[in-house]
């Protein structure tokens, strides 16, 4: 059983009228010492506290029939000193050092930045989640990069889904050559300063002749040109002005 400290005295004070002023040891091998204050007392440390010879600071539950415990490891290589956070995080977050030993409660998520000036190279992060959280994720440094400051992304292949099973309502492209004639292709400089001499279409003008390779806004103002499917209308007009060559020499 426990070993309890006291005066010495039958219904005496216990260890609140005890000066202590070295080493308290049981008197027999293998029992607990039980500082136990009456009521609601409290029992009050005044001083640093230390568990020797990697010892545990236990919790018991409601009955004392179980345990958990806070351990040291058992090789540290200098002190440290953790300093809690003043008051109770919110839900979710967790506790994170400062590389100084200040604990502090951090959001249990990621924090995203809209990053547009960055000449730096980033590596976008692929993972095969699409829900929840993940432990782990991937990135290429040679296969898939961004430049935010010039907006520029780098893959080694882009391969777009175009199977006959994903698509429906087929209708063919009338009158391609028609409509690349129609289109101006211009040498321009970006305003914000990410691109020079750059070549390419005016999305307000590709808008009116092939609306449907155009992207919109919010308010359904021309925003983007998707080149790739211009490539489908350029592919019909080159049949077009084959099949006008063929006639020119007579071929059927």
């Amino acid at each position: 059983m426990a070993r309890r400290i006291t005066t010495g005295e039958v219904g005496g004070a216990g260890a609140s009228g005890l000066n202590i002023t070295n080493t308290v040891l049981s008197a027999a091998e293998d029992l607990d010492i039980v500082v136990e204050p009456k009521g609601t007392g409290i029992f009050i440390v005044a001083g640093d506290t230390t568990l020797e010879a990697q010892g545990d600071l236990r919790f018991s539950d409601a009955d004392n029939s179980n345990w958990v415990a806070f351990q040291a490891p058992a090789t540290i290589n200098s002190n440290v000193l953790w300093t809690l956070p003043s008051i109770d995080g919110a839900a979710g977050q967790f506790l994170s050092t400062n590389a100084a030993g200040t604990l502090s409660w951090l959001p249990g998520s990621l924090s995203l930045t809209d990053q547009t000036a960055s000449a730096s190279t980033h590596y976008p992060v692929i993972t095969t989640a699409t829900s929840g959280t993940v432990s782990a994720a991937n990135t290429s440094s040679t296969k898939f990069t961004f430049v935010p400051s010039t907006g520029t992304l780098s893959a080694t292949i882009f391969n777009e889904t175009s199977s006959i099973t994903l698509k429906e309502n087929f209708v063919p492209i009338d009158n391609a050559l028609d409509k690349i004639l129609n289109l101006t292709a211009w040498i321009y400089d970006r305003k914000d300063g990410s691109q020079k001499s750059e070549a390419g279409l005016i999305a307000e003008d590709v808008n009116k002749v092939i609306p449907n390779i155009v992207s919109k806004d919010a308010n359904g103002n021309p925003l983007g040109i998707n080149y790739t499917r211009l490539s489908a209308y350029l592919i019909e007009a080159v049949k077009s002005l084959k099949q006008e060559i063929n006639e020119l020499k007579g071929i059927n």
